[in-house]
């Protein structure tokens, strides 16, 4: 089963701010992420896919 995570979670995760999570929402370059009200999710298999496609090679 996917975990979900925290935006706190997913930064630590990314190894970026919180704050550079909620700028990436707002310019819609975050990862996929869940909404329900003001609660935030980040997929684990979706952040890992993320990343995987923004590696820099």
């Amino acid at each position: 089963m996917d975990k979900n995570l925290t935006t706190k979670e997913a930064s630590l995760f990314l190894n970026v701010s919180v704050k550079t999570m909620e700028r990436w929402r707002k310019e819609k370059r975050s990862p996929p992420y869940y909404k329900n009200g003001r609660i935030i999710r980040y997929s684990l298999n979706d952040l890992k896919k993320w990343q995987d496609d923004h590696k820099q090679t």
